[in-house]
């Protein structure tokens, strides 16, 4: 991934991305099964326990999305933009990876740095923009199909609503603090840690970004409903049935 760090060999990586379809983006007609590291994750490094192939491709993400962001990612063999690799990482990654069994403990938490490092990244670069709140339109093959919006603004959205990854995120908050408050060591610790602080970061972002990001959706007109933060945060907390999330955050 060092490589990666140098705008024209990160432009480079990102064509050999996509044209190697490492992550799938696009799916031939008639192809029913998966293929690429989706398999690899769901099928090959669950059953081992292992995930070597996994961490390796959100560390290489994690670069690519700091050193140079192509819009147009896949134009002419999809509809543009990083939304497949976002979807992977978000529900396929992160929602996942405490579900998983893992042969070394301390690669749960490696998975979850790794992957909350690159939602933290994108977000933390992610300006709204008014043109982000209107919906665009390419053309496939002769049809027109919706669009993918920029990543930070699918996080926001996500971050927003009283989505999983929003569930996941204040529970690992939770999690984690608990888990750092005994002062013992265990395995991932520091990873452990990571995640945390990734997690902290995105919602201290998104309280950040939250309020342009509002304004920008109500002038726009588009049917995108949203919650703002602070209000989300004040919910109940499905473990503990108690309104308890900023006592947990404020640890």
């Amino acid at each position: 991934t060092a490589f990666g760090k140098s705008p024209e060999i990160a432009a480079s990586l990102w064509q050999s991305l996509e044209h190697t379809q490492i992550l799938q983006t696009v799916r031939p007609t008639g192809q029913r099964q998966a293929a690429g590291i989706e398999v690899e994750l769901n099928e090959i490094e669950s059953r081992a326990e292992e995930y070597p192939l996994t961490r390796a491709f959100c560390n290489l993400i994690g670069t690519l999305v700091e050193s140079y962001f192509p819009a147009n990612l896949g134009a002419g063999l999809r509809a543009p933009g990083f939304e497949p690799y976002l979807q992977f990482l978000r529900d396929t990654v992160f929602l996942r990876f405490r579900t998983r069994a893992y042969r070394r403990a301390a690669e749960k938490w490696e998975v979850a740095a790794a992957v909350l490092n690159v939602f933290y990244k994108l977000l933390r670069d992610y300006e709204p923009q008014p043109e982000d709140f209107v919906e665009q339109y390419v053309e496939m093959q002769g049809e027109e199909k919706a669009g993918y919006k920029p990543p930070g603004f699918s996080l926001m959205h996500h971050l927003l609503n009283e989505s999983p990854m929003l569930e996941l995120c204040l529970s690992l908050l939770e999690e984690g603090v608990t888990q750092l408050d005994t002062y013992a060591p265990f395995p991932g610790k520091e990873h452990l840690e990571t995640a945390v602080t990734c997690c902290f970061m995105l919602l201290n972002l998104t309280l950040q970004k939250e309020n342009l990001f509002m304004d920008l959706l109500r002038e726009s007109h588009l049917p995108l409903i949203v919650t703002p933060l602070e209000q989300l945060l004040q919910g109940i907390n499905p473990r503990t049935k108690k309104a308890d999330h900023v006592v947990n955050i404020a640890r």
